[in-house]
């Protein structure tokens, strides 16, 4: 006679408060695999998950569980066959990225997922997000980091970002770009403002492009995700 499993023998569901939360920057193993389905109306599903991050952001960056859990499901809902995901996605990456330490189980799973929509496309929404959550002050302290990798990461996208936000204001395609590039590549406290202030950008775009190079043809014993090679012919 097989057991009655309704009778006394109850699934117990692990409630929100059990679940024990460690903060963002200690190692600790990926979550269980999480099952997701796509919405089959791409709009409502964005707009459900940007505001979703916007109200919550903080509070998932404080746990890298959480945080984890986040870019599993990303990364298993967007693929190229239902479009790429949103700016605010993007930036959820790279702030997850500049937060998290390298050997962090969630570092892999956000260049998988940021493979799936490169380059970003700069618009006054993005750089809005990306100022107000101040991910290019995450940046520019992970470009003076000790960790390689972090430091690879921060060079590439300041990289990446400020040649998009040029391209963009040559064409006039976004009316914030300058505050973008203001913010991403800083002015010298002392230095005089040049009088065509696109020229310093480009300068400082090429330098970092030529810093990236040589870190990424480093021989360092480290394994990069295949992201950073992709990301190469773009800056």
């Amino acid at each position: 006679m097989k057991p009655n499993l309704n009778q006394g023998q109850k699934k117990r569901r692990t409630t929100r408060e059990e679940v024990v939360e460690h903060p963002l920057g200690e190692t600790r193993n990926p979550p269980p695999n999480m099952e997701h389905t796509p919405s089959e109306n791409l709009t409502e599903t964005d707009e459900a998950l940007e505001n979703k991050f916007m109200v919550d952001q903080h509070e998932i960056f404080a746990s890298e569980a959480a945080c984890t859990a986040y870019l599993v499901v990303l990364e298993r809902t967007y693929n190229p066959s239902i479009g790429k995901p949103s700016g605010q996605i993007y930036l959820f990456a790279v702030e997850a990225l500049c937060r998290a330490p390298s050997n962090s189980a969630l570092v892999p799973i956000a260049h998988s997922l940021m493979l799936q929509f490169h380059p970003p496309r700069i618009t006054d929404q993005f750089v809005g997000a990306l100022l107000q959550r101040e991910i290019h002050l995450l940046l520019a302290k992970a470009l003076s980091s000790q960790d390689f990798l972090k430091r690879l990461f921060a060079t590439g996208q300041v990289c990446l970002l400020a040649q998009l936000a040029i391209q963009s204001e040559s064409s006039g395609s976004s009316g914030r770009t300058g505050k973008l590039l203001s913010a991403l590549l800083p002015q010298e406290g002392n230095s005089p403002g040049p009088s065509q202030p696109t020229h310093r950008w480009e300068i400082e775009r090429d330098r970092l492009s030529e810093q990236y190079n040589a870190m990424l043809m480093e021989d360092r014993g480290q394994s990069v995700h295949k992201y950073f090679s992709v990301l190469l012919p773009c800056i």
